[in-house]
């Protein structure tokens, strides 16, 4: 099972890069370990689902050193 993390700006913090950009390369499919959900019915705001496993891969970092700086421990 892989564990989705849906705060987009801790996820962009650890990439380095802007939540804006992190939407914006979500929405294009530029990064496959990131997906936009659309908004359900009723509902304005996408949500953005990141495949943990698939961006500590990306990243070339272990789930632990992923974990930690999501969590802001780097």
């Amino acid at each position: 099972m892989n564990l989705i993390i849906t705060n987009a700006a801790a996820v962009a913090r650890v990439i380095g890069c802007t939540p804006q950009r992190l939407r914006h390369n979500a929405r294009e499919n530029i990064w496959t370990f990131v997906r936009a959900v659309p908004p359900e019915r009723g509902k304005t705001q996408f949500q953005y689902h990141t495949i943990a496993t698939e961006l500590a891969k990306y990243l070339g970092i272990t789930m632990e050193e992923l974990e930690k700086r999501i969590r802001g421990e780097e």
